[in-house]
């Protein structure tokens, strides 16, 4: 697995070079990395690129999150573009980027006490989708202030992926940086994903935070020949961010619907 997301990685070594050449102000970092490397996982979240929280927390410099191969290669200056590390459970084992503790208040605790800080507030709705899920599938009930029992089973058969690596302030922000570099986002961002998708990850069920992510994995050719709502073999799940997508209710439904596949 891990050499496969390595070469994964490697595939975009030219964009790195080019956006580190040279000063785009729309660029924040380069984040591969939002959790553990999970081979079949539960759920596999796609989301489509990372923000500037890292971009922020180091001064604002674009920040790299890679995995531990990709950083042992790496040839630029960590000073001029500093490496975010990764975070890890008490057992050792890589901690996924919606429980990681930085993205909660200071002081407030572990994660599953659910005072996220502001920038971070969009994750309450993981947290949410993840918690139903599990009550689903294991009966559980999540109760705020108190680690669940899923935590250390369920909790660690989930991945979460980015459509595309390159951070920016927002989606506006990445369609410019992608049209500066004159960059084919099928081409040189989305085929290499599902290549490591089909070959490796092997997700049960894949689900696509928003219809813009959805519709740049799945192609218009895919929905002729796949099954509706599968692709390379997966089940998928879109989530459509409309008014009202983040209610208990609709949450809880997404959640119903993502335990089906499992």
């Amino acid at each position: 697995m891990e050499q496969k997301f390595y070469e994964y990685e490697r595939s975009f070594d030219a964009i790195i070079e080019t956006l580190t050449k040279k000063n785009y102000p729309e660029w924040r970092g380069f984040i591969t990395m939002n959790g553990p490397l999970v081979e079949r996982p539960d759920i596999l979240f796609i989301e489509v690129n990372p923000g500037q929280n890292l971009y922020r927390q180091h001064n604002n410099k674009p920040s790299f999150r890679v995995s531990k191969m990709y950083s042992e290669n790496f040839k630029y200056d960590r000073k001029q573009y500093p490496e975010n590390n990764l975070k890890y459970r008490k057992d050792g084992t890589v901690e996924l980027e919606y429980f990681c503790i930085d993205n909660y208040k200071k002081g407030s605790g572990e994660w599953y006490n659910c005072k996220l800080r502001k920038e971070s507030a969009y994750m309450s709705n993981f947290i949410n989708i993840i918690s139903n899920t599990a009550k689903v599938t294991t009966g559980e009930k999540f109760v705020v202030g108190k680690q669940p029992e899923w935590y250390d089973t369920f909790g660690k058969k989930i991945m979460m992926m980015n459509i595309n690596p390159i951070a920016t302030d927002n989606k506006n922000e990445l369609d410019k940086l992608m049209n500066r570099l004159k960059l084919d986002t099928w081409k040189d961002i989305v085929r290499p994903l599902r290549a490591l998708v089909k070959s490796t990850i092997k997700p049960k069920v894949i689900v696509f935070m928003g219809k813009a992510v959805c519709e740049s994995f799945v192609t218009k050719a895919d929905l002729k020949v796949n099954p509706l709502n599968t692709i390379l073999g997966i089940p998928y799940i879109t989530v459509y961010r409309k008014p009202g997508w983040d209610s208990d209710r609709n949450l809880g439904c997404i959640a119903d619907q993502i335990a089906k596949q499992l």
